[in-house]
């Protein structure tokens, strides 16, 4: 996996361009008292805490805890970002069109 992504960002780099590399959290263990994903829930995906300049991870809090907390509330989660600040945005998930929008400002 860490040669894939070497060679993959080492391509985006000489053209230039952005690629977006997609991955379900093979570590996560959805008992422990914050479920929200952290960077060493990619465990055996070390390589894209190494490789990777932004991580970012999408947490439902109704999908760990159903009835808990408000429906479609959604968590972007910046775990890692080399070239600026890491945190969470709020947003809201509408099921109904399978969007997410900025919970805080919808009109942004």
């Amino acid at each position: 996996m860490a040669l894939v992504l070497r060679r993959l960002k080492a391509l985006a780099l000489d053209r230039q361009v952005a690629v977006l590399v997609t991955s379900q959290i093979p570590r996560f263990d959805p008992k422990r008292p914050d479920p929200r994903p952290t960077l060493d829930d990619y465990g055996a995906l070390g390589s894209v805490k190494q490789h990777a300049d932004i991580v970012l991870s999408v947490f439902r809090e109704e999908m760990y805890r159903p009835g808990g907390g408000v429906e479609g509330a959604t968590e972007l989660l910046i775990a890692k970002n080399r070239n600026g600040p890491t945190g969470f945005i709020d947003l809201y998930f509408y099921r109904r069109w399978m969007r997410f929008e900025d919970m805080l400002d919808p009109d942004r």
